[in-house]
C-alpha cells in the first residue's frame, strides 16, 4: 500500500498540557505517535532512545557489558505495553492532572509492564468480560486468558478509566499508519496484539502506582505474554549471582517506554539520587520503599514505565524482590530541566 505524503494537520490538545511534571501523551484527531514523535520539541531526533531490535552489548556501559544484563533489558521491553486510556474518570481530584477533562474521550497514552498472564478455563462459568457481557447473543466462551500490568496510577485512575482503556503489547515496529483511527478500528475488529482493560486491582494515589486486570480471548497473544514471562523469571534466577558494587559500576538506569505512544524504544542514563521512605524488616529480606531521579531520556508517553535501577550494590534478583509487582519503580514524570523521577517501589536487601 502507497502512504500518502500530505502532511497531517497538527491540532494541539490542551489535555496535554494539563499535567504539570507527567509524561502522558495526548491524542485528538490528527495527531499520533507518528505525529508527535516528529514535532517533538524536549528531545529533537531522539537520538537517545533506541529500538528494541538495533540494542545490543556496547550500548551498555563496560561494567554492565554482560549477555544476561542483555537479555534481561531485552526481557523488560519484551513485557512493556503501551497503555491507551480512552476516558477521563469524573472522579480524578480537583487539581489533578487531566480533572479538567472528566468525562471527556480524548486518548491519553502510557507505558505499563506486564507481570502476570494466566489462563482461565472454567468449566460451566462463563467469561464476565464486558466484551462477552455486551454481546448476550454471542456464543458464551469459558476459556480466556486474564494478564495483569504495572503503570502509574495517573495513567490509568481508576475502574472507570480501566474499561475504557487498551493495551497494546509487541509494538516494537515503527508504523507510520499506526494513528489513533487505527487503534480504534484495530480495536473493534480484535485484530493485532490487544488487551482489553477490566479493572484495578490494587493502586496507591500518593505513590503514584497503580496495577491493571486485562483480559484476551486470542490464545497466541496469552501464549506469546506466558512465554515471555516465563523467560523473564528464568532470567531473575540466572542473574542471583550478578552482584553490582557502588563502587565498581557507576549507577545506571535503563526505561523502556512507547514515548509519544510510539513504537517502543530503550533509553539509557545514570540515576542521581535515591531517597529512602520506609524500611520493612523480614526474616530472609529487609525491603526499603524508595524513589530515584535520574537523567535518563524520557518523553510524553513514557509515564508508568518500568524503571531498571543498577549500580546499588545488591544482587540484581536482590533488585526484582519477592513481592511480584512492587519490585518496580513506574516513571512519575520529569521536571522542566529533564530530571526524570520515578513512583514508589520496593527495593529488596539483605
Amino acid at each position: 500500500m502507497q502512504r500518502s505524503t500530505e502532511k497531517k494537520e497538527i491540532k494541539i490538545s490542551s489535555k496535554g498540557d494539563d499535567q504539570g511534571d507527567h509524561e502522558c501523551e495526548v491524542w485528538t484527531e490528527g495527531t499520533d505517535g507518528t505525529s508527535r514523535w516528529h514535532t517533538c520539541h524536549k528531545n529533537p531526533g531522539h537520538h537517545g532512545f533506541i529500538k528494541c531490535q538495533d540494542f545490543h552489548l556496547q550500548h551498555l556501559p563496560k561494567s554492565y557489558q554482560d549477555q544476561d544484563i542483555l537479555k534481561l533489558i531485552t526481557s523488560i521491553a519484551e513485557l512493556t505495553v503501551r497503555v491507551n486510556v480512552n476516558y477521563t474518570s469524573f472522579k480524578r481530584p480537583k487539581g489533578y492532572i487531566f480533572s479538567n477533562y472528566g468525562g471527556q474521550t480524548t486518548t491519553h497514552t502510557g507505558t505499563g509492564f506486564v507481570y502476570h498472564c494466566g489462563f482461565r478455563d472454567r468449566v460451566g462459568l462463563s467469561c464476565s468480560c464486558h466484551e462477552c457481557l455486551d454481546n448476550p447473543d454471542a456464543e458464551k466462551r469459558t476459556r480466556w486468558w486474564i494478564v495483569r500490568m504495572r503503570t502509574a496510577k495517573h495513567v490509568v485512575f481508576d475502574d472507570d478509566e480501566a474499561k475504557n482503556c487498551t493495551i497494546e503489547a509487541f509494538y516494537d515496529e515503527d508504523d507510520d499508519e499506526k494513528s489513533i483511527e487505527k487503534c480504534v478500528e484495530d480495536t473493534l475488529k480484535k485484530k493485532g496484539n490487544v488487551l482489553f482493560g477490566l479493572k484495578v486491582l490494587e493502586s496507591n494515589f500518593d505513590c503514584d502506582w497503580c496495577e491493571v486486570e486485562a483480559f484476551t480471548h486470542d490464545k497466541e497473544l496469552g501464549q506469546k505474554l506466558h512465554v515471555a514471562l516465563e523467560k523473564f523469571s528464568a532470567l531473575r534466577k540466572t542473574l542471583n549471582h550478578h552482584r553490582t558494587d557502588d563502587h565498581a559500576c557507576p549507577p545506571l538506569a535503563v526505561i523502556v517506554s512507547h514515548p509519544h505512544g510510539y513504537s517502543k524504544r530503550i533509553s539509557l542514563g545514570k540515576w542521581l539520587e535515591r531517597k529512602v521512605h520506609d524500611l520493612f524488616v523480614g526474616d530472609a529480606y529487609n525491603t526499603e520503599m524508595t524513589e530515584y531521579t535520574y537523567d535518563t531520556p524520557t518523553c510524553r508517553g513514557s509515564s508508568g514505565a518500568s524503571v531498571l535501577i543498577l549500580g546499588r550494590g545488591v544482587s540484581l534478583a536482590e533488585v526484582f524482590g519477592i513481592y511480584g509487582p512492587m519490585w518496580y519503580h513506574p516513571h512519575s514524570g520529569a521536571t522542566p530541566d529533564g530530571i526524570g523521577k520515578c513512583a514508589l517501589g520496593f527495593d529488596c536487601i539483605r
